[in-house]
């Protein structure tokens, strides 16, 4: 938004960009950047959520609209990880912007082990066509059988039971 509106004035220097992109991989973001955060977790009066966002909305229910947006990004073929990265940049720009420890904590583990439908097949082996009972089942006998298979598929397979696979 900030290049879009220099360039629009004509000679914009290169040194300017060289500094918003430095700024940018350092993790930091504008108002804009804020806004556009606030949207992509569905808040609004126009988002899926129908609730302007401030500050009095409890960190759970910005982590739950965070993991609503993951779930529909699974459900989405054709920008699915798309919606994902983008879902889980806009919880970083909140939980910075709010300062909040909690959400920063939330989104540090949740980055490092997002889960999905299809990892979820790829890791157990299993054809994406299969039923649930015989996905459980498969699940159930490679994690609860020997320690050795558990330990094997535990570091890939660390769903929050908050999110299921059969959402």
């Amino acid at each position: 938004m900030i290049v879009e509106r220099l360039q629009s004035h004509g000679n914009f220097p290169t040194f300017l960009l060289e500094i918003l992109a430095t700024e940018k991989s350092r993790d930091r973001f504008t108002r804009e950047d804020l806004a556009k955060a606030v949207t992509t977790l569905g808040f609004g009066v126009d988002g899926p959520l129908k609730l302007e966002f401030d500050d009095e909305i409890p960190e759970d229910f910005i982590e739950s609209a965070w993991r609503e947006c993951m779930k529909k990004s699974w459900k989405d073929p054709d920008r699915g990880s798309e919606m994902l990265r983008e879902a889980n940049e806009a919880f970083r720009i909140v939980a910075e912007a709010r300062g909040s420890e909690k959400l920063k904590k939330v989104w540090e583990a949740g980055k490092e082990r997002v889960m999905n439908p299809e990892k979820a097949y790829d890791i157990l082996e299993v054809p994406k066509d299969v039923d649930d009972a015989m996905l459980i089942t498969v699940f159930t006998m490679r994690v609860g059988g020997s320690s050795s298979s558990s330990r094997a598929i535990h570091p890939n397979v660390q769903l929050d039971s908050r999110i299921t696979l059969a959402s």
